[in-house]
């Protein structure tokens, strides 16, 4: 059986429980869904949720007898985690997104530099990336590449492109290219143009595209993260706490979103999900 990590002591007895048997071999729910039980672990762990906890279990609640009022509460949370999360299960937190990417954009520095270091192979991934390119145009367009001497060769040893280059560079025409000047160019012209730029491209500068790409990843997927899970919990959260108290606490379910979402929201941030009171 897995080591199970504590919650605080502070933590309701029932959140405890639910927590504790999902790590259970007979409990497969949460053993297939990690979000459920990652978010049962924060519950009862972020420092936010003492005083929330507190809040709400001292709470007057509707229910016949007071002390119920926990028992019942946690388990419509946790039905409602499961609901979400069996209907997510390919999410996963923001900040897990984070470590992944960063895992990946470790391993690309450690392959630049490794890469640097050999000369040989820094050498065969200049060849890799333009002989790639070469076969593609090639292959895409077989008649216009012989009609302006394109050979099979990778593009770092056609001979035609150091000619070609210093020709571009000899005319301020080429220099200060812009979307009308491209679009008045000739096919050829072009394709030169476009080889001659690429003519000290290698992996590593590849790779060095890619790394930028990469750090735009996990603000991107924390916003999707968000807007897909974020609106349907806060729904469910307000729905539960006013079932149970007829209030909807939004100071409480604040920092019980923040926990089950591993985010760090204030109470603006979800009132717009609180629904609207009707009048007495």
């Amino acid at each position: 059986m897995e080591k199970v990590l504590p919650l605080e002591k502070w933590s309701p007895k029932e959140l405890v429980k639910i927590y504790t048997d999902s790590y259970s071999p007979e409990e497969p729910l949460t053993q297939n869904f990690p979000q459920v039980q990652e978010a049962l672990y924060r519950l009862g762990t972020n420092v936010d949720m003492k005083v929330c906890w507190e809040k709400l279990l001292s709470k007057e609640a509707f229910l016949p007898k007071q002390e119920q009022a926990g028992g019942w509460l946690v388990a419509q949370i946790y039905m409602m985690l499961t609901r979400v999360f069996i209907r997510s299960d390919e999410i996963v937190t923001p900040q897990f997104k984070k470590k992944e990417i960063k895992k990946i954009v470790d391993l690309v520095h450690k392959l630049i530099i490794a890469t640097h270091n050999s000369s040989e192979a820094l050498r065969e991934s200049f060849f890799t990336v333009h002989a790639q390119i070469s076969k593609e145009i090639i292959e895409k367009n077989p008649l216009k590449s012989r009609n302006i001497g394109f050979d099979v060769a990778p593009i770092s040893s056609w001979a035609f492109i150091s000619g070609i280059h210093d020709v571009f560079e000899s005319k301020s025409e080429f220099n200060a290219l812009d979307p009308v000047d491209w679009d008045s160019w000739s096919s050829d012209k072009q394709a030169s143009w476009a080889l001659s730029k690429l003519k000290n491209v290698d992996l590593t500068s590849v790779l060095h595209i890619y790394l930028e790409q990469l750090k735009e990843i996990p603000d991107a997927y924390t916003s999707e993260y968000i807007s897909s899970n974020r609106a349907a919990i806060t729904k469910q959260l307000f729905d539960i706490v006013h079932k149970t108290y007829g209030d909807y606490m939004p100071d409480c379910v604040a920092p019980m979103v923040n926990a089950i979402l591993d985010l760090e929201l204030g109470i603006e941030d979800i009132t717009p999900y609180k629904p609207k009171e009707k009048n007495s």
